[in-house]
């Protein structure tokens, strides 16, 4: 079965590294100290949803006069978890119409690695098949200043 995660925070604005990156570097240990294998899971799927978010970047330059539209898009990418945190076949299958962001969020996906060991229970043929939406908050385009010059 495939689980789709949420990622609240990854569905506001994407533009920003997130400024504690460092401190979700590593698994929590309490997602092997959980009490239940549902909450193993829970935390499992927390652990994962931070790590990605830590990553998170918009490619588009709102100062480029050639960037395509700045509005909000979303693509969601599918991977497969294998038993040590590794991720396997990334792929983009559903577009958000703009080629630089499908590959901004499949480049968040892949950089999240390696991810926490999931829990034994979600493994599936020792992998865990997964869909992340990844949200790209609308801009608004910079306008280049206006030159001054002599008259």
């Amino acid at each position: 079965m495939l689980r789709l995660i949420p990622l609240a925070a990854l569905l506001a604005a994407c533009a920003a590294p997130d400024p504690q990156a460092d401190a979700s570097a590593s698994a929590p240990a309490s997602v092997a100290a959980a009490a239940t294998p549902e909450e193993a899971a829970r935390r499992w799927f927390a652990a994962v949803s931070q790590k990605i978010v830590a990553q998170r970047y918009d490619p588009r330059d709102p100062a480029d006069p050639l960037v395509g539209p700045l509005g909000a898009a979303r693509a969601i990418v599918h991977f497969s978890v294998d038993a040590v945190g590794r991720i396997r076949a990334p792929e983009v299958r559903e577009s958000s119409g703009q080629p630089k962001l499908d590959a901004a969020a499949a480049i968040m996906v892949m950089a999240a690695q390696p991810l926490p060991p999931p829990p034994p229970q979600l493994l599936k043929d020792g992998l865990v098949p997964m869909a992340v939406p990844v949200q790209f908050a609308a801009r608004q385009r910079q306008t280049a200043p206006a030159l001054m010059g002599p008259k």
